[in-house]
């Protein structure tokens, strides 16, 4: 049953005016492959945003480090295990296509990907085109040479 301000939807979704913000709220059910199921839409966006950085960082956090900072201090690495995980986070990619909130988090180690020679990023129409908006994003441009004064934002 909906409150005093809501109404239900055929699909069981409700809708709630908020007042005091002039927002509607939308509590649909989702479920996931997992079974998670959430009621709200900002907990549903949190859950989907940590879900998908967690497939990201998972992967390649552990690809740059192996091919990218081992080699640069000339510790031995493991090219093997990069290309099981760069397969793995092949996959994980063909989701990606509409540039979110959650991709910001992509943008500390995607760029090292690439420094590394890793083709991940571009291999693939969609994530080539999410990517590249990604990193032309003005804010990145701005820090992505480095900080060199707070002074000029």
């Amino acid at each position: 049953m909906a409150g005093p301000n809501g109404c239900h939807n055929s699909d069981g979704a409700s809708v709630f005016h908020n007042a005091q913000t002039g927002l509607a709220t939308i509590e649909l059910k989702e479920s996931d492959e997992d079974g998670v199921i959430l009621y709200e839409t900002r907990a549903t966006r949190r859950y989907i945003a940590a879900k998908q950085l967690m497939n990201w960082d998972a992967y390649a956090t552990k690809i740059v480090y192996e091919a990218v900072v081992k080699p640069k201090y000339g510790w031995p690495h493991n090219m093997a295990e990069v290309a099981r995980l760069l397969e793995l986070l092949d996959k994980k990619l063909d989701a990606y296509g509409t540039l979110t909130l959650a991709d910001l988090f992509h943008i500390p180690i995607a760029p090292r990907m690439a420094g590394g020679g890793i083709d991940i990023m571009t291999r693939k129409p969609n994530v080539a085109k999410w990517y590249k908006e990604l990193i032309t994003r003005p804010s990145w441009l701005a820090y992505s040479d480095g900080v060199k004064t707070t002074t000029s934002y």
